[in-house]
């Protein structure tokens, strides 16, 4: 068998398909959907530990 050596590409050539306008807008886009419920949840700790009890005490309750 002979030996090709593969060419190294650089950092920049690799991620070259990424830094183009429609997967950066995809990225954009999954980011701030996250977002909503990162607020809810935490916004929703902060209610219930006000008021002494958890979200998995109320999750149960609502099983």
């Amino acid at each position: 068998m002979s030996s090709t050596a593969v060419p190294r590409r650089s950092l920049l050539a690799t991620m070259a398909p990424y830094l183009r306008p429609r997967p950066i807008a995809a990225l954009l886009l999954g980011i701030s959907s996250g977002f909503p419920l990162a607020l809810l949840l935490g916004t929703m700790g902060y209610w219930l530990s006000k008021v002494g009890s958890t979200r998995r005490r109320s999750a149960s309750r609502s099983a």
